[in-house]
């Protein structure tokens, strides 16, 4: 005699009911309380940005590279959605449980928060040297390989995409650009023998992996390519790495580069640095203080602006610290830290919100109590 299948809304209603019970929640505190420990740990060896990729922005880690384990994304999702269903379908709507219901909403504010900050968050850097104007910001962690005509950025193509063995066209170019190599870290050595098919740099320097830094700004990316489809001269194998010489070619008369760096996000809104002022330790050259006098310009609106150390501006949900400088015999150029964080208000939110209700909750609780 076979066995009657559940209908689909009474297996749904089971597996939410499940999802609500308290007995997930007392699962899932503890892996989080590990995977934070574990993580935590792992930044001494790894570095930051890896630790953070690795244990707590993502859904998988690997376990010795076979055995899949929950990452954090997925525990904070879980829990999360564990907490949602637990303050919509068991919690008690009556007077005397409307402070707790509030602080339970509260923490599922603080989580959701996390998730939104952890996924929109962006950070940078630009650097600007007195009299210039940005409208761009590098990020501290992404890279790209440009496609520039003159000054005049046509495409990019992310080097998280540029792994050994795949192939990518340049857009509205008929030229391929095959991945013979890529590395996060690359060791720069000279090349004890050339052949033929080597181009520009590649004919006396080699690019080979390295270990990574523990701090991921230190890191000096690069790949080695072979480019076709442009001329017999030009068809070969280039070597590209960061803040190092472009790979130049010529199609038809017009000529380009592709260069190797950080990833350009346009700011919606221009910075122009006056003047960068600098303040000594008496007799020293080491910096007390530092600050940079700016003008935004937004459109056809212009306004001055100082940022300087603890002393950010914000401006249309951009946070722009003053972060370090660079003395050139030249002149003088400030680096402002920029950061955006769409979700940054629901953590502040969630919080007021549980202290809220944990206040309703003693304020009706001392209610009951009196006679």
């Amino acid at each position: 005699m076979s066995r009657p299948v559940a209908p689909p809304l009474y297996r749904l209603k089971r597996a939410t009911n499940w999802l609500a019970s308290p007995r997930v929640l007392h699962w899932l505190l503890p892996a989080l309380m590990l995977l934070i420990a574990v993580g935590t740990v792992a930044q001494k060896y790894d570095g930051l940005y890896v630790a953070e990729k690795t244990y707590f922005s993502s859904l998988i880690i690997w376990l010795f590279d076979v055995i899949p384990l929950p990452g954090g994304y997925t525990l904070m999702g879980l829990f999360a959605l564990s907490l949602l269903l637990k303050f919509l379908l068991k919690s008690e709507w009556k007077r005397q449980r409307i402070g707790i219901n509030l602080a339970h909403f509260g923490v599922l504010l603080l989580f959701v928060g996390g998730i939104v900050s952890s996924l929109l968050a962006e950070d940078g850097s630009m650097t600007i040297p007195e009299g210039a104007t940005m409208r761009s910001v590098h990020d501290f962690h992404k890279r790209d390989v440009m496609l520039v005509q003159g000054s005049a950025l046509l495409a990019t193509l992310p080097a998280d995409t540029l792994r050994a063995g795949t192939t990518h066209k340049l857009p509205g170019l008929p030229v391929q650009l095959e991945v013979l190599e890529a590395c996060r870290n690359c060791r720069i050595a000279a090349r004890e023998s050339a052949d033929d098919a080597l181009r520009s740099m590649a004919r006396g320097m080699m690019l080979s992996p390295a270990a990574p830094e523990k701090n991921d700004e230190a890191n000096t990316g690069g790949m080695t390519f072979r480019l076709t489809g442009v001329s017999a001269e030009a068809d070969g194998t280039y070597i590209l790495f960061e803040d190092g010489p472009t790979a130049k070619f010529s199609i038809d008369g017009q000529d380009y580069e592709l260069a190797y760096g950080k990833s350009q996000r346009p700011l919606p809104f221009a910075v122009e640095l006056k003047d960068f002022v600098r303040t000594n330790y008496p007799g020293t050259n080491n910096a007390k203080a530092y600050h940079s006098d700016v003008i935004i310009h937004d459109g056809m609106l212009s306004w001055p602006a100082r940022i300087e150390m603890n002393q950010p501006l914000r401006y249309r949900g951009y946070t722009l610290y003053q972060s370090a400088f660079i003395d050139t015999p030249e002149k003088e150029m400030t680096v402002l830290a920029v950061s955006r964080d769409d979700g940054q208000f629901i953590p502040y939110l969630g919080t007021l919100i549980m202290g809220l209700g944990l206040l309703l909750h003693l304020f009706i609780r001392k209610a009951g109590e009196a006679p």
